[in-house]
C-alpha cells in the first residue's frame, strides 16, 4: 500500500464586507397595519345590487356557477315582471345550469369569452351603479362611476349584441342576431385583442400570473409583485423600478407609461378575450398611486440592491433574479469543498503551502451566502495514468530470468542425472573398476550442485553489472565442468564396462588357450606311445604275410610259382590280384588268409590315422586358441574420445555455451515497478523513502515518478 495519501489543506476566508447580488429581503410585516387598494369580493355585494334594480340589470361573465347569484336573479325577475335582465355569458357547457334556470325571463346569450365580471343596475336612472369584479370566486371589486358605467354599459351592450353566437329566452333557444342599429361604443378596451401589444407601466401591482406576460416594466417605476412572477421581478429591478414584493392577494392595477392611463384588469387577463377592464379616473389614480406606495413600503419582500453580506445576516432574503426560488440566508461559515489538484510531479505534490494551487478558486462569489467561507482542497500524487502496462523492460529482463533460472535447473538436473547414474551402476559387474573414480566425482558434483543454488538465488536486474558478469562467468564455467564431468564419466563407465567384458573375454580365451594346448600335448603324448608300436606291427604283419606266401607257393606248382609271386609279392597286389572272381575262386584258401591279414592291417592303419587326425586337429585348435588370445590381448580397452550427451541439454553449442543476452537498461532499484502508457514510462514509487534513488533511476530510464491510486481516495 502507497504511503503518499492526498494531502488535505483548508483556508477560512472573512466575506463580510463583499457586496452581494440584488436581493428582496423578508421584513417583519405583522406589527404593521396594512392598506387595502379595494375591497374583496363577495357574494352579498353583488348580491345587494342585483336586489335593488328596479327596471334593468345587465350581467356579464365567463362562467355563472354561484347558486346565490342565480337563485336572486331569479328572485329579481319574479318579483316584477317589469325588470329587464341581461346575461351575457362565454360556453353553453359550462354554464347549462344557470340557462335552463334563467332562461324563463331573462334574455341569456352565450358565446363571449371574458376574463373578470360586470354588473350594472339602472344605467339609465339616476340611481344606476356598477361594479368591476376581477374574480367572481376570489378577486375584488370596483365601485364604478358614472362614466365608467356609461363606457362598461355600451361596451356590453356591443357583446351582447354583436359578439354572442346563441340566444336562450324562455322555451326559445336560437342563433343569436345582432341589434337592428349600431352600437356606439365611448372607448375600444373592453374589446378582444385591445391589448394585443404588453403594456408598459410606470406604476403596478401584480397578482394573477396571466398579467405578467402582458406587461413590461418602464424605466424607475414602481411595482408591487409577488415573489411567483421572476422574470418580471428580474426586469423590474433591471430597470431601476421601485419594486417590492408581497405574498397577500391584491388587485391588479397597471399605470401605463407615456398615455396617463391607469387599469384595473381582471385576475385571469388574457389578451384574446374580453376582458372586464375599468378605466381609473383621476381620483381613483390618485387614490390607488397614494396606497400603492404605502403597500409598497409595508410589503414582505423589500428589494436592497447592493447589500453586503454582514447586513443580510440572521435576515432570510431572495434572490431578486429568482424570485420564486426558496428564501435564503447568510451561514456564519461554508465550507467548501474544492477541485481536487492532481500532481503532475512529486516537487508539486511537496510544495509547502498546497493552498497555492486553488487560489483562483477562493475569489469571493456571491453564491457562497456566507460571511467567512472554509475552503477544503486535496493534493493528490501524480497517479499512475488507468491505460498504464507493464513496460517491456520488466519482462525482458523476466525472460532472462528465467532462463538464468531455466539454465541452472538443467544443470541440476544433470548432476542429478549424473548421482542416479552412479547409484544405477554400483550393482553392476564392472562396478568396482570405478569405485574410485565415483568417490572424486561425486564431491565434485555436489560441490557444483551447491554453487548452483546458490547462483540460483541471484536476482539478475538487482545486481551491479560487475557482480552479474561475475555470476554470468561462474554459471558459464560451472555448466562447462559439469558437461566436462558429464563426458568423463560416460567415457570411464564405456570404459570400465568395456574393460571388464575385455577381461572375462580374457579369462575365457586364456581358458580356452590352456585347454588346446593340454589336448595338443595329451595327443602328442598319446601318437609317441602308440604309433611305433602300431608302425611295429604292421611291419610284423607283412614278415607274417611274407610267410603265409611262401608256404602257399610252396604248394603250388613250381611253373606257377614264379607268376603268381610277383603278382602276390605284397599283400596290397594280393588284395588287388584276389578281387577277380576266377583268382578269387583258384586261389581259395590263400584269399582266406589275405582276408583276415588284410582286416589286421586295415585296422592298424586305421588306428593310426585316427592318432594323425587327432594329432592334426588339437594343433590346430591350438593355433586357432593362440592366435584369439594373442589378437585379444592386441585389442585391450582404450578410454574413448570426449562425449556430448550433455552439450545440448545445457545449451552448448560448438563448445562454447551461448551468452545470456542482457538488456541494455537495469530496471528501477528496489523492484519499484516500471510501467509505461502513451509511449511515456513512469517508475511507481510507493514510499518518500524511494524517491531519491527512484529519482536517478527516472533521469536514467527517462521516466515520470508516480504512485499507484488507492480506491480510498479514487
Amino acid at each position: 500500500m502507497t504511503s503518499f495519501q492526498p494531502r488535505k489543506a483548508e483556508k477560512t476566508i472573512d466575506f463580510s464586507h463583499e457586496e452581494l447580488f440584488p436581493v428582496f429581503i423578508k421584513q417583519d410585516v405583522q406589527a404593521k397595519q396594512h392598506t387595502e387598494l379595494l375591497p374583496k369580493y363577495q357574494d352579498n355585494k353583488l348580491l345587494e345590487i342585483i336586489k335593488k334594480t328596479k327596471h334593468q340589470l345587465l350581467f356579464a361573465t365567463d362562467k355563472l356557477l354561484s347558486e346565490d347569484i342565480i337563485i336572486a336573479l331569479q328572485n329579481l325577475v319574479e318579483s316584477d315582471n317589469n325588470i329587464n335582465v341581461y346575461i351575457c355569458l362565454g360556453n353553453i357547457e359550462e354554464n347549462k345550469t344557470a340557462i335552463d334556470r334563467l332562461k324563463s325571463r331573462c334574455l341569456v346569450r352565450t358565446g363571449v369569452s371574458q376574463a373578470g365580471a360586470m354588473v350594472i343596475s339602472d344605467p339609465h336612472y339616476f340611481d344606476k351603479k356598477g361594479l368591476a369584479i376581477t374574480c367572481l370566486e376570489s378577486g375584488f371589486l370596483l365601485a364604478l362611476n358614472d362614466q365608467q358605467i356609461e363606457d362598461t354599459y355600451r361596451s356590453f351592450c356591443f357583446h351582447f349584441w354583436n359578439s354572442t353566437n346563441r340566444e336562450f329566452f324562455g322555451e326559445i333557444e336560437r342563433v343569436a342576431k345582432p341589434a337592428p342599429s349600431q352600437v356606439v361604443l365611448n372607448d375600444e378596451y373592453h374589446k378582444e385583442a385591445y391589448f394585443i401589444n404588453p403594456i408598459t407601466f410606470d406604476v403596478a401591482t401584480i397578482s394573477t400570473p396571466n398579467l405578467v406576460k402582458h406587461i413590461d416594466s418602464a424605466e424607475y417605476s414602481s411595482l408591487l409583485s409577488n415573489p411567483n412572477y421572476p422574470d418580471l421581478n428580474k426586469q423590474s429591478v433591471s430597470k431601476k423600478a421601485k419594486i417590492a414584493l408581497s405574498e397577500q392577494n391584491l388587485p391588479s392595477f397597471v399605470f401605463e407609461s407615456g398615455n396617463n392611463r391607469a387599469w384595473l384588469l381582471p385576475e385571469h387577463f388574457d389578451k384574446n378575450k374580453v376582458n372586464w377592464v375599468a378605466l381609473l379616473d383621476e381620483e381613483q389614480k390618485k387614490q390607488v398611486a397614494t396606497k400603492l406606495d404605502s403597500l409598497i413600503e409595508q410589503a414582505e419582500w423589500q428589494l436592497s440592491r447592493q447589500p453586503k453580506t454582514k447586513d443580510l445576516q440572521s435576515l432570510e432574503f431572495i434572490k431578486a433574479e429568482c424570485t420564486d426560488s426558496n428564501p435564503l440566508c447568510i451561514k456564519d461559515n461554508k465550507t467548501l469543498e474544492l477541485e481536487d489538484k492532481f500532481c503532475d510531479s512529486f516537487d508539486e505534490y511537496f510544495i509547502d503551502e498546497p493552498l497555492t494551487f486553488f487560489k483562483e478558486q477562493m475569489g469571493w462569489d456571491t453564491d457562497y451566502l456566507s460571511k467567512t467561507v472554509t475552503f477544503e482542497s486535496r493534493v493528490h500524487p501524480p497517479y499512475l495514468p488507468k491505460n498504464a502496462k507493464e513496460d517491456k523492460l520488466k519482462s525482458e529482463w523476466q525472460n532472462i530470468q528465467n532462463k538464468w533460472e531455466d539454465t541452472i535447473e538443467k544443470a541440476v538436473a544433470s548432476i542429478n542425472g549424473l548421482k542416479v547414474k552412479e547409484e544405477s551402476q554400483k550393482g553392476k559387474p564392472f562396478a568396482n573398476l570405478l569405485s574410485q573414480f565415483w568417490l572424486g566425482k561425486s564431491r565434485t558434483l555436489s560441490g557444483y550442485k551447491t554453487e548452483l543454488e546458490d547462483l540460483k538465488t541471484c536476482e539478475l536486474q538487482s545486481l551491479s553489472p560487475s557482480t552479474r558478469f561475475e555470476k554470468e562467468s561462474k554459471l558459464i564455467a560451472l555448466i562447462k565442468q559439469i558437461v566436462q564431468s558429464g563426458s568423463d564419466i560416460n567415457k570411464q563407465t564405456t570404459y570400465a564396462e568395456a574393460t571388464h567384458k575385455w577381461q572375462r573375454e580374457l579369462e575365457s580365451l586364456e581358458h580356452d588357450f590352456k585347454k588346446a594346448n593340454k589336448a595338443k600335448e595329451d595327443i602328442e603324448m598319446r601318437n609317441n606311445q602308440q604309433a611305433p608300436s602300431l608302425k611295429k606291427q604292421l611291419n610284423q604283419l607283412e614278415t607274417d604275410y611274407g610267410s603265409k606266401l611262401n608256404e602257399y607257393l610252396a604248394s603250388l606248382d613250381e611253373d606257377k610259382r614264379e607268376t603268381l609271386a610277383k603278382k602276390l609279392e605284397t599283400l596290397a597286389k594280393a588284395q588287388q590280384f584276389l578281387k577277380d572272381k576266377k583268382s578269387k575262386k583258384l586261389h581259395h584258401q590263400f584269399n582266406e588268409t589275405v582276408k583276415q591279414l588284410t582286416e589286421k592291417n586295415r585296422n592298424i592303419e586305421n588306428t593310426l590315422s585316427d592318432l594323425d587326425k587327432a594329432l592334426t586337429k588339437s594343433l590346430n585348435d591350438y593355433d586357432i586358441a593362440a592366435d584369439k588370445l594373442q589378437n585379444h590381448k592386441k585389442n585391450e580397452p582404450k578410454i574413448q574420445a570426449e562425449d556430448n550427451s550433455l552439450d545440448s541439454q545445457l545449451g552448448i553449442k560448438d563448445k562454447e555455451l551461448s551468452k545470456f543476452n542482457l538488456p541494455t537498461e537495469d530496471l528501477p532499484y528496489g523492484g519499484l515497478k516500471l510501467m509505461v502508457a502513451d509511449n511515456q514510462r513512469y517508475i511507481v514509487v510507493n514510499h518518500e523513502s524511494e524517491l531519491k534513488q527512484a529519482r536517478y533511476d527516472a533521469n536514467r530510464l527517462n521516466a515520470k515518478l508516480c504512485t499507484q491510486k488507492g480506491d480510498d481516495h479514487a
